[in-house]
């Protein structure tokens, strides 16, 4: 490999996401802290596995108004998270 990554590579799973693009967008409301909003790129399968168990378990709850409604912003999702791998 020449040590790049594709643009589109899935933050789940790190395969490349160009042609099977499935991206998640949400806010996080966590307890004491500012909405968070993220936008994850994900491919098919692993949107579908993250996807499949919110609308099975999940609740909708009205939209508070949140801002990302577009392309992943530059700080990758799981890096604003605090959980980047290592």
């Amino acid at each position: 490999m020449d040590g790049t990554s594709p643009v589109f590579a899935c933050v789940s799973c790190g395969s490349d996401a160009s042609q099977d693009s499935d991206p998640i967008y949400l806010t996080l409301y966590l307890p004491g802290k500012e909405p968070q909003e993220i936008a994850l790129q994900l491919d098919g399968a692993c949107a579908a596995r993250l996807r499949i168990p919110i609308t099975e378990n999940g609740d909708r709850l009205p939209d508070r108004g949140g801002l990302v409604r577009g392309p992943s912003p530059s700080i990758p999702a799981w890096d604003a998270l605090g959980l980047a791998p290592e």
